[in-house]
């Protein structure tokens, strides 16, 4: 037989003295449930995942000099899952914190570790290498500054993202004039392509200064406010 206490409503006194029903909580009434896991396991961070492991396959077959095709078709696989991971980020919903950090990481080890190895080989000119080295330089040490003050991580603009393409394409025409046997014409459109990404490079940079000086104030005016 079941309790009758435990069926009837709960109570509570009035301020006549006399009892009045309360509405039964849920289970979940008053409980402060467990924010979500962040999602690490998605598809883009998976490609992501996978740009990094071919990262370091490609310099060593590139830097072997004996399997130019492949190092190409590696290479192309690098910079098509650049594309790829964002792609179905955006369209899927599924733009993680740890996509945020992870893309932009994966390219930056990407550039470094292709223009490095191009170097190493004669493939292309160390000042233009590093020009574009330079400026990841700059970003790392203004970002890594900003963190340590607190302010919001600044995403990446369009005009970086157009960079790291024309970046990656000159990159992949490189190895593939050398998989074809070094042509003058496809040397010349990997450098142009270079160079064209090294501007876009520098040119996000001074889009970052705008931001950045836009943060700037914003705390200077809510730190004046609060004063």
């Amino acid at each position: 037989m079941s309790n009758p206490q435990s069926e009837s409503p709960l109570v509570s006194p009035s301020d006549s003295g006399g009892s009045q029903p309360l509405a039964r909580a849920s289970s979940t009434d008053g409980l402060l449930l467990p924010p979500r896991p962040p999602r690490i396991l998605t598809v883009p961070n998976l490609i992501t995942a996978c740009r990094l492991i071919l990262i370091p396959f490609f310099a060593v077959v590139f830097l072997s000099g004996e399997r130019d095709i492949l190092a190409f078709t590696l290479l192309a696989l690098i910079g098509f899952s650049d594309f790829l991971d964002g792609f179905i980020a955006r369209r899927t919903g599924q733009v993680t914190e740890l996509g945020k950090v992870l893309d932009p990481l994966a390219d930056r080890l990407a550039v470094i570790t292709v223009l490095g190895v191009f170097v190493f080989r004669g493939t292309l000119p160390w000042q233009l290498a590093l020009i574009i080295l330079g400026r990841d330089v700059v970003v790392l040490i203004i970002f890594g500054v900003l963190e340590k003050k607190g302010y919001p991580r600044i995403p990446v603009n369009r005009t970086g993202k157009a960079a790291t393409a024309a970046i990656f394409t000159g990159m992949a025409v490189a190895a593939l004039n050398l998989a074809m046997g070094d042509s003058g014409s496809l040397r010349a459109a990997s450098i142009l392509f270079l160079v064209a990404g090294a501007v876009l490079y520098w040119v996000a940079v001074l889009f970052y200064g705008i931001e950045i000086r836009r943060l700037v104030r914003a705390r200077g005016n809510q730190t004046g406010s609060v004063a």
